[in-house]
């Protein structure tokens, strides 16, 4: 994965926790942050950022909207999940009858 792929998923998880109403720190910007989060999502900006992160805008919303069902979400935590989305490689486990 190339530093440019990695700077554009960060980019996505942000906006993405930015959706979610997940913030650090409380702040009366945040409601505002949030819709613009929320405004990215709808908007065709998402295919081209996705292109530029090597995924896809659909992959990005269904994380969005899977999230966005579960309550009493925290931030560390959904950040990691996302981060496990997009950056850990998948594990494939080959079973194999040779010894």
């Amino acid at each position: 994965m190339t530093p440019e792929v990695t700077l554009w998923r960060s980019v996505i998880i942000q906006a993405i926790l930015d959706a979610l109403g997940l913030f650090p720190e409380p702040s009366y910007s945040n409601k505002f942050i949030q819709k613009e989060a929320l405004d990215w999502m709808k908007s065709g900006e998402i295919n081209t950022i996705s292109d530029y992160a090597d995924t896809n805008a659909d992959y990005i919303k269904h994380l969005y909207k899977r999230l966005k069902t579960q309550r009493h979400l925290r931030l560390f935590e959904t950040e990691e999940l996302l981060k496990n989305a997009f950056f850990r490689p998948r594990q494939l486990t080959v079973y194999s009858n040779e010894e």
